[in-house]
């Protein structure tokens, strides 16, 4: 499979063949054994490329999975007793992971130097997903409609707003509402995150229909937008403190008010390293904190409405 994954991503026997420091007849043998194997044709030979047969695509993402899972495990049985003594993975929005991290890593570095970090920064949804399949220890996210099959507590919450160019002429406003950004350009997130579900949700019913334009795949995408362009985005107000970006302001939007509740997000069931929840403790005590010193603590997160 890693004969596989480096020839999909290489193009040719040769380039591969480097990569995996083997010869171009070897990594033939290789393929051909997993073709073989799995009983499909994978790899179509062209006069100048490689090509990937449906089946090798439908495996592909797969085969890359599994490779760069065993060699983590295996680079973890090699360090287990020299440099690194376990590992805890986090799913976040990167908005929470920006807020909450940094505040506690200090602390947790100092008493756990030889673990690891996995970060994955996605979506809220995907956040959910992640701890719903146990792929990670657990996860920062927001509180949407329906969240079976997991245990949430309430960390803090914080008002939805826009950012934008602080040049943008929606930046001189300091008393908007939803119904003011009818007509511009806003970032949406291709994988529908829990901010527009949010949005849609309490905008339902008030004849408000914004105009999702752009999309991107993360919050770095929308500021490569925003920095200099006339897009507009959806974020919490949060997001221009922890980035610190020049030139890109926050503005609080009303008509109605909507809060985000973020929350930390755990399978009912889940075992975890002490040094996992050692890392999930110092989470929810600072989101509790940032709670207690905020103005609109105790919100449902959701403009006064049930989730």
């Amino acid at each position: 499979m890693k004969a596989f994954v480096a020839l999909a991503d290489a193009g040719t026997y040769h380039a591969a063949a480097e990569i995996l420091c083997i010869t171009q007849p070897a990594l033939t043998r290789r393929i051909q054994k997993l073709e073989n194997l799995l009983g499909v044709k994978l790899l179509v030979r062209s006069t100048r490329r490689l090509r990937l047969t449906g089946a090798g695509y439908e495996f592909l993402d797969k085969a890359r999975r599994i490779v760069i899972d065993t060699d983590n495990a295996i680079a973890e049985l090699r360090a287990a007793g020299t440099q690194r003594h376990g590992q805890v993975r986090i799913a976040c929005l990167p908005s929470v992971g920006l807020r909450l991290l940094p505040e506690i890593l200090p602390e947790y570095q100092r008493t756990h130097p030889r673990v690891a970090l996995r970060v994955v920064d996605v979506n809220a949804i995907q956040v959910l997903d992640l701890v719903r399949n146990g792929e990670v220890d657990f996860g920062l996210g927001m509180q949407l409609s329906e969240m079976p099959d997991v245990a949430c507590e309430p960390l803090f919450a914080e008002p939805l707003g826009i950012i934008c160019n602080e040049n943008h002429s929606l930046a001189q406003h300091n008393d908007l509402q939803w119904s003011d950004l009818v007509g511009f350009p806003l970032v949406f997130n291709i994988d529908q995150s829990g901010n527009w579900l949010l949005v849609q949700r309490e905008l339902n019913g008030a004849e408000i229909r914004l105009n999702w334009f752009h999309q991107t795949h993360s919050i770095l995408g929308a500021l490569m937008l925003i920095r200099r362009g006339d897009a507009v985005a959806v974020m919490p107000s949060s997001i221009t403190d922890a980035l610190g970006l020049k030139g890109i302001v926050f503005r609080a939007v009303g008509g109605p008010k909507i809060h985000r509740q973020t929350v930390i997000i755990q399978r009912p069931a889940s075992l975890r390293s002490s040094y996992a929840q050692v890392l999930f403790d110092l989470c929810r005590a600072k989101g509790q904190k940032l709670a207690s010193n905020q103005p609109f603590a105790g919100s449902n997160g959701t403009g006064g409405k049930s989730p």
